[in-house]
């Protein structure tokens, strides 16, 4: 979203590990994502809330809250750690700028995480719940407030700036010529924020973003974007020079000290997120999902563990997954896990500024003892022979641009690479790769592991959706996908088999799935009771 000059390459995770604890890691990161295409489901389980409350389109915050009749208008109410929020069905748009969920309409959330309820009576559950109360996706439909005579007032149809809050359920649009996004995490203050996750929601048509945190003047850790839908949400028209992408993490302001993952994306389904030829005239963005300029600017002694995992990106102006630390050579903590993902046919925007590159890692520089990439299993595969700049700029299927000289800590093995245009070479290098290594250039070879450089025999990637999405005839946005829109028998690899995006399965051991999860993904309510359902992504069996 923010930018700095970048060079034709991009790059993504560090790694602190020895080469021994590094294979061990992904060895079990293979065995855990191989088994993604196993068939079934978990079973629903019940959800215990400590309180409910409810809200409206017609509410009002001087209610109870306690039954539909006495509904709230907004959220900006005190709650606990594992209490749900039932939003009726409906509109929701509140005042000339702000909707019901947008800037400071959020309360103060408490007893976190909770120690009784939820799933099991045990607790465990780090949120207060906005849940749509509908029985399907587009029940509640909130539209960002319009930027009225170019006001200052941000106008995002969810922008969550307090901690520990989930919203799920939710379908946004936004006018394109507004200066954020649709569903976004942010801090108001010089204060951190914790603990926000948009899960099973979609981001229809926005006007910078569809998902995303961003620096306040504090930041968001502990983050997650799980079962969402990301359309032509990056358009960037307003002259506010901020440029935007499907799912954009910029979770600055510094990391906590809890281990494990803080910033969580996992089945997203990115597409058409362009930004536009003229307004902003960023055209540097575009990307399905992209790790921004956030490891490096932490402000803090301990990394940022982040995790994209069981997504699909198709058809954005930029990468399907860029990682960009913004760290020039020192500094760099992130520590980064992408895999089991499927990546297709992006760099589609004319104007892009620099070379198109479907896997990126951008101008990584993880420091020894505190950073690393490792990227595995995924495919990328590419269409364009040419993009940005009129079609003056090559494409390839996989880049990293490494600032120093910390080659072992980018381990990037057992993906497929293929530039299927003009994909006649299956080695390492251009057309499939680049690298640039401290200033220098590497067009043959791909120093950071093996992977397969071939066509992995997609069944039916020109049948995936290009427009908006209808989901009303689904309850989760996984489903609506892959039922409705057929995304995971289209992108099905008959070659490579086990690489790349699998649809939900029954529950396993994920050793990436945050703690701070649990319970959460999905819920429903049907009408008396609450249910955290499976099918949205492939979790854990205690989660």
């Amino acid at each position: 979203m923010f930018r700095v000059v970048k060079v034709p390459i991009m790059a993504t995770k560090y790694s602190a590990m020895t080469g021994s604890q590094m294979s061990i890691l992904l060895l079990i990161g293979s065995i855990f994502g191989n088994a993604f295409a196993a068939e079934g489901q978990s079973a629903a389980v019940p959800f215990a809330a400590l309180h409910i409350y409810y809200l409206s389109p017609t509410g009002k915050d001087q209610n109870a809250g306690t039954s539909p009749s006495t509904a709230w208008a907004t959220p900006h109410h005190n709650v606990k750690c594992g209490d749900v929020i039932i939003a009726e069905p409906g509109s929701y748009v509140l005042g000339t700028y702000v909707t019901q969920f947008g800037e400071n309409n959020w309360g103060t959330v408490s007893n976190c995480p909770s120690t009784s309820g939820g799933i099991d009576g045990a607790g465990g559950i780090y949120f207060a719940i906005v849940l749509c109360g509908g029985t399907y996706l587009g029940a509640c439909t909130v539209s960002g407030a319009p930027d009225v005579n170019n006001s200052t007032v941000n106008n995002e149809a969810f922008r969550v700036d307090k901690s520990n809050w989930a919203v799920e359920g939710f379908v946004t649009t936004q006018s394109d010529q507004a200066r954020t996004g649709c569903m976004l995490g942010v801090s108001e203050s010089s204060t951190n924020v914790a603990f926000v996750a948009f899960i099973n929601n979609i981001a229809s048509s926005c006007g910078v973003e569809g998902f995303g945190t961003v620096p306040g003047p504090g930041g968001v850790d502990q983050s997650a974007v799980v079962g969402a839908i990301a359309y032509n949400a990056s358009p960037s028209l307003d002259n506010s020079a901020i440029c935007g992408s499907g799912v954009s993490m910029i979770p600055t302001g510094g990391a906590t000290s809890t281990s494990g993952t803080h910033i969580f994306v996992a089945g997203v389904f990115a597409y058409k997120n362009i930004n536009a030829a003229s307004g902003a005239g960023c055209n540097t963005d575009g990307e399905g999902v992209i790790f921004d300029s956030w490891s490096c600017s932490s402000g803090g002694a301990y990394p940022y563990q982040g995790v994209v995992e069981q997504s699909v990106m198709w058809m954005n102006g930029n990468s399907g997954f860029a990682a960009f630390p913004n760290c020039l050579k020192n500094g760099d903590m992130a520590q980064v896990y992408v895999f089991n993902n499927t990546s297709y046919g992006n760099e589609q925007d004319p104007k892009h500024e620099i070379a198109g590159i479907d896997g990126l890692l951008n101008q990584v520089a993880p420091s020894a003892g505190s950073g690393f990439y490792a990227i595995f299993d995924n495919i990328f595969q590419t269409t364009q022979a040419t993009s940005g700049n009129n079609g003056r700029t090559p494409v390839y299927a996989a880049g990293v641009n490494l600032n120093n000289l910390n080659m072992a800590l980018v381990t990037i093995k057992r993906n497929y690479f293929w530039q299927s245009n003009p994909g006649t070479k299956t080695t390492a290098g251009n057309p499939n790769t680049d690298v640039w290594v401290n200033g220098n250039h590497n067009a043959i070879s791909f120093p950071f592991g093996t992977n397969i450089y071939n066509n992995p025999g997609l069944a039916n990637p020109n049948g995936l959706p290009t427009s908006a999405p209808n989901c009303t005839a689904y309850t989760n946005t996984t489903a609506c996908m892959n039922q409705g829109y057929k995304v995971a028998a289209n992108l099905r690899p008959r070659v490579a088999v086990r690489y790349g995006y699998q649809p939900p399965g029954p529950c396993m051991p994920d050793p990436y799935f945050p703690v701070w999860l649990k319970g959460v993904v999905f819920l429903q309510w049907n009408g008396s009771t609450l249910t955290e359902n499976p099918g949205l992504i492939t979790k854990p069996c205690d989660m």
